[in-house]
């Protein structure tokens, strides 16, 4: 059996990295672009390929640990100033 929804599961959304406690710009670019999708025909998806939505690309999420990475370093070497 595979539960199938026309968006994301509350338990997708919140381990998707997409929850910032408010909604975005973003958010609402991915609502927006869902929605063009639903009214194109696009049909409910299943949990894994909304996790992979989600998620974005590999490279994606690669960069976003660097610029994390980097970052917390940097305060932490800053912090004693």
């Amino acid at each position: 059996m595979s539960v199938k929804s026309w968006w994301p599961l509350h338990s997708t959304w919140e381990s998707g990295g997409e929850n910032y406690g408010h909604w975005t710009e973003w958010n609402e670019h991915l609502y927006q672009k869902r929605l063009k999708e639903i009214q194109e025909g696009a049909q409910p998806l299943p949990a894994h390929k909304w996790r992979d939505r989600l998620r974005g690309p590999k490279e994606a999420r690669q960069v976003k640990k660097s610029v994390s990475t980097f970052s917390q370093d940097f305060l932490h070497s800053h912090q004693q100033l």
